[in-house]
């Protein structure tokens, strides 16, 4: 396990009353008016209370699952928790998340938040440093050149602070699929300058990923992970809910899955040595020169998966081919300089557009937002060079939103 410089969390901060208060705000997102939700939440306070003393005595056991099949694109079973076990899932991973992402891979992309940052720092008239924060989709466009987002950065604090000097630009990386994108673009680009078109691509899908992944793996890794054992305690807990594999509509699978996965990222990285590396969920692809070298590579991680982690790679998904100008990866048809859009893709990018916009109307939705949703499907278009009159109307209509609505209606509405 990779030693982190990371403080590591206490058991009680999980049970603390504003960790369990801000878990109750997290789960009631788009559920104010639902029946279930509202008998939940008929005595908040008695509710935080019970969990609190479940979380402290460590007598919490988790309660009865809902089982469904949803499409996104592909059917997908989900399993999901009762309101208060998901309650104690979001108190949770409070508190672990920051544990999690330290040990992350920096080319992992699934199921991580966060936009990318571009911070512009500078010194004043009087010496002092100052600095802005700007966030993509929000403050600019994805696309937004370097030299354009410091312009931008260095107007704001000129307006703020006066005259500036010494302007600079530092940019963290985003997560999601745009990044994830943009990332495997980049990697594309620099095998291209290395080795020109003559390299290999290896394409790696872990069958049935989520539900394959064995219980005794993933609490092991956890147990490597915290120092406090009572948190280990409550992973397993949650973890053995269900029988086979960690379940999809739970919120700590999607992290415990990505730990799991982050054991192929330093194995190809840090242990083969293959530095044109990505992973989304599953979904692996590494840049290689020669196919001996890909063959090499593919039976590594094979014997990984196999005998370390106890998985099975996908015949069908997993193979090696030759680049031909391009790849299709999180839905794209990635070149060095443009991508291509699948028409289903943007399809679900409007749905969700329109979607998010019936909900503000009924009033659980926050205008941002639904602007932030609109400004990411926007970016989708700029990426693909595709059009979509529904995304325009709506950005029309957002727009007369913005400037009739109150400063309430914008916010909490």
């Amino acid at each position: 396990m990779k030693n982190m410089n990371i403080r590591q969390p206490k058991y009680e901060e999980i049970w603390d009353d504003d960790n369990l208060g801000e878990a109750l705000r997290e789960i009631s997102k788009r559920r104010y008016a639902h029946p279930a939700w509202v008998n939940f939440t008929i005595d908040e306070g008695a509710v935080l209370s019970y969990a609190q003393l479940d979380l402290m005595y460590e007598t919490y056991k988790p309660g009865p699952v809902t089982e469904f099949t949803i499409t996104d694109p592909k059917p997908r079973h989900i399993i999901a928790p009762r309101l208060y076990d998901r309650l104690i899932h979001h108190a949770l991973i409070r508190v672990a998340l920051p544990v999690f992402e330290a040990y992350f891979h920096p080319s992992s992309f699934a199921c991580r938040k966060g936009r990318q940052k571009s911070i512009v720092k500078a010194f004043d008239s009087n010496g002092n440093r100052v600095e802005i924060e700007l966030e993509a989709v929000r403050h600019y466009p994805l696309l937004t050149k370097e030299k354009e987002i410091k312009e931008m950065g260095r107007q704001i604090l000129e307006a703020n602070y006066g005259r500036v000097h010494d302007v600079r630009l530092q940019t963290i990386p985003g997560k999601g699929t745009f990044y994830a994108c943009l990332y495997y673009q980049k990697l594309i680009r620099k095998a291209l300058g290395k080795w020109q078109r003559d390299f290999v691509i290896i394409s790696i899908d872990i069958k049935s990923f989520f539900a394959s992944i064995p219980h005794a793996v993933i609490e092991s890794l956890i147990d490597r992970l915290f120092e406090d054992k009572r948190i280990v305690r409550l992973f397993a807990k949650i973890i053995d809910a269900i029988d086979q594999g960690l379940p999809i509509g739970f919120l700590p699978s999607q992290h415990e899955a990505n730990l799991v996965g982050t054991c192929f990222d330093y194995f190809a990285t840090d242990i083969l040595g293959q530095p044109y590396y990505i992973r989304y969920a599953d979904d692996i692809r590494i840049l290689v020169h020669t196919k001996e070298e890909a063959r090499k590579v593919l039976e590594a991680v094979e014997d990984l998966a196999v005998t370390r982690l106890g998985l099975q790679l996908s015949e069908k998904k997993t193979h090696i081919t030759k680049f031909k100008g391009s790849d299709v990866y999180c839905g794209m048809r990635i070149y060095s300089h443009h991508f291509e859009a699948k028409p289903a893709t943007l399809k679900r990018h409007e749905r969700r557009c329109l979607k998010k916009e019936q909900d503000y109307l009924s009033g659980h939705l926050p205008l941002e937002k639904l602007d932030v949703t609109t400004r990411s499907a926007e970016d989708y278009i700029t990426l693909t060079g595709v059009k979509s009159a529904k995304i325009e109307a709506l950005r029309n209509r957002i727009q007369s939103y913005s400037q009739f609505c109150t400063q309430e209606d914008k916010t909490v509405r």
